[in-house]
Protein backbone atom coordinates (compact mmCIF):
# COMPACT_ATOMS: atom_id res chain seq x y z
CA UNK A 1 0.00 0.00 0.00
CA UNK A 2 3.15 1.87 0.73
CA UNK A 3 4.16 1.50 -2.77
CA UNK A 4 0.97 2.40 -4.33
CA UNK A 5 0.82 5.50 -2.47
CA UNK A 6 4.55 6.64 -3.30
CA UNK A 7 3.72 6.08 -7.07
CA UNK A 8 0.39 7.90 -7.00
CA UNK A 9 2.26 10.77 -5.33
CA UNK A 10 5.49 10.83 -7.89
CA UNK A 11 3.08 10.47 -10.71
CA UNK A 12 1.01 13.20 -9.31
CA UNK A 13 4.26 15.73 -9.08
CA UNK A 14 5.47 14.54 -12.42
CA UNK A 15 2.54 15.47 -14.50
CA UNK A 16 2.43 18.86 -12.18
CA UNK A 17 5.32 20.01 -13.84
CA UNK A 18 4.67 22.32 -16.83
CA UNK A 19 7.37 22.01 -19.80
CA UNK A 20 6.89 24.98 -21.79
CA UNK A 21 8.40 24.76 -25.59
CA UNK A 22 8.20 27.04 -28.37
CA UNK A 23 8.08 25.40 -31.74
CA UNK A 24 9.10 28.49 -34.26
CA UNK A 25 10.10 28.26 -38.06
CA UNK A 26 12.57 30.74 -36.94
CA UNK A 27 14.71 32.06 -34.02
CA UNK A 28 14.88 35.93 -34.34
CA UNK A 29 17.27 38.17 -32.83
CA UNK A 30 16.16 41.96 -33.67
CA UNK A 31 19.69 44.18 -34.00
CA UNK A 32 19.94 47.90 -33.61
CA UNK A 33 22.24 47.80 -36.48
CA UNK A 34 21.18 47.60 -40.30
CA UNK A 35 25.17 46.59 -40.65
CA UNK A 36 25.07 43.76 -38.28
CA UNK A 37 21.80 42.18 -39.59
CA UNK A 38 20.95 39.08 -42.22
CA UNK A 39 17.72 41.08 -43.19
CA UNK A 40 15.93 43.99 -43.08
CA UNK A 41 12.42 44.58 -42.48
CA UNK A 42 9.40 46.97 -42.42
CA UNK A 43 5.96 45.95 -40.28
CA UNK A 44 3.08 47.30 -41.86
CA UNK A 45 -0.21 46.71 -40.51
CA UNK A 46 -1.82 45.42 -44.11
CA UNK A 47 -1.36 41.86 -45.27
CA UNK A 48 -2.23 42.72 -48.34
CA UNK A 49 1.21 44.89 -48.62
CA UNK A 50 3.23 42.40 -47.02
CA UNK A 51 5.66 39.90 -48.61
CA UNK A 52 5.17 37.33 -45.83
CA UNK A 53 3.22 37.23 -42.39
CA UNK A 54 5.13 35.75 -39.31
CA UNK A 55 3.17 34.74 -35.60
CA UNK A 56 5.13 36.03 -32.50
CA UNK A 57 5.17 32.69 -30.74
CA UNK A 58 7.20 34.37 -27.85
CA UNK A 59 10.41 34.28 -26.90
CA UNK A 60 12.57 31.37 -27.25
CA UNK A 61 16.24 30.51 -25.54
CA UNK A 62 17.66 29.68 -28.98
CA UNK A 63 20.79 30.21 -31.50
CA UNK A 64 19.51 32.78 -33.52
CA UNK A 65 18.46 31.59 -37.25
CA UNK A 66 18.08 34.95 -38.35
CA UNK A 67 18.96 38.70 -37.29
CA UNK A 68 16.67 40.98 -38.55
CA UNK A 69 16.87 44.99 -38.36
CA UNK A 70 13.59 46.95 -38.05
CA UNK A 71 13.34 49.90 -40.16
CA UNK A 72 10.92 52.79 -39.96
CA UNK A 73 11.07 53.13 -44.07
CA UNK A 74 8.89 50.44 -46.35
CA UNK A 75 11.74 51.38 -49.31
CA UNK A 76 14.87 50.66 -47.70
CA UNK A 77 13.66 47.06 -46.34
CA UNK A 78 14.25 43.77 -48.18
CA UNK A 79 10.91 41.99 -46.92
CA UNK A 80 7.74 43.62 -45.68
CA UNK A 81 6.26 41.56 -43.00
CA UNK A 82 2.61 41.15 -41.94
CA UNK A 83 2.33 40.31 -38.04
CA UNK A 84 -0.81 37.93 -37.69
CA UNK A 85 -2.65 37.30 -34.98
CA UNK A 86 -3.25 33.52 -35.74
CA UNK A 87 -0.77 30.91 -36.42
CA UNK A 88 -2.10 28.85 -38.81
CA UNK A 89 -3.18 31.64 -41.31
CA UNK A 90 0.89 32.99 -41.00
CA UNK A 91 3.63 32.11 -43.75
CA UNK A 92 6.18 31.68 -40.62
CA UNK A 93 6.06 31.12 -37.01
CA UNK A 94 8.55 33.00 -34.99
CA UNK A 95 10.42 33.06 -31.79
CA UNK A 96 12.48 36.17 -30.91
CA UNK A 97 15.95 36.15 -28.87
CA UNK A 98 15.84 38.15 -25.90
Amino acid sequence: MKKLSLYVFLGLLFFSIEAKAVIADLAVKVSSNSILADLTIYITTNSILADESWYNAGECSNIADLTIYITTNSILADKTIYMSSNSILADKIVCFIK
